[in-house]
């Protein structure tokens, strides 16, 4: 059975990739209300999913984190236009999406030559 810190390890790429999009989310509705608290939302958002996100890059680098991240960002926007918003993906953006969970498995097995 996995440990907590496992988890949390395996969880920081969503989690950090789910904290942009809420501050990303919170700040475009700032910008269009100016609610002050939108604003706090969204500064602690993405607050928390930098502080997320430097474990993601302690642990892998920074070529494999920004390139991880580029990909749960694809998957996330991607998804979320599809679930909220009606949209529908073309045959090549399900293929991109697809593309993407492959990159994101490729860029997490250790390099050749590496113990992970």
């Amino acid at each position: 059975m996995p440990h907590l810190q496992e988890i949390f390890e395996a969880a920081r790429l969503p989690l950090s990739a789910i904290g942009f999009t809420i501050g990303g989310t919170f700040l475009t509705k700032w910008a269009h209300s100016a609610a002050p608290s939108d604003l706090a939302i969204s500064f602690s958002a993405y607050a928390a999913a930098n502080l997320i996100f430097s474990g993601v890059l302690a642990r892998d680098g920074l070529a494999v984190g920004i390139a991880l991240s580029s990909c749960a960002g694809i998957i996330l926007a991607s998804l979320s236009a599809v679930i909220f918003l009606g949209e529908k993906l073309s045959t090549s953006q399900i293929a991109g999406v697809i593309l993407s969970v492959l990159g994101i498995a490729l860029f997490s097995l250790p390099a050749m030559g590496q113990t992970p």
